[in-house]
């Protein structure tokens, strides 16, 4: 099953790829074994770049992918940290 994992607020949608749970996960298929997420830096910070999909830089990653759902409560938390964030302080030039 394919799933867009990049929801504002978050879709309580956790990836998993060979055991490993990744972080900025765009969208992942379980069936055809990938995922696709944003590239960090070395200090975790995401890597803008204007030539890749919504400014950021991305990786196609392959392997067994598994998903999880967070429980409605958790949900409702990464909702609030989402609408007080601030997406630029995330992005390295």
């Amino acid at each position: 099953m394919r799933m867009t994992c990049d929801i504002p607020g978050g879709n309580g949608c956790n990836v998993y790829l060979d055991g490993e749970k990744l972080r900025y996960c765009i969208e992942a298929d379980d069936l055809e074994g990938w995922a696709r997420c944003a590239v960090q830096d070395a200090h975790g910070r995401l890597i803008s770049d204007h030539r890749y999909d919504d400014g950021l830089m991305v990786e196609m990653r392959v392997g067994s992918v598994t998903f999880t759902f967070d429980p409605p409560e958790e949900r409702t938390k990464a909702e609030a940290w989402h609408v007080e964030r601030k997406p630029d302080a995330f992005l390295a030039s």
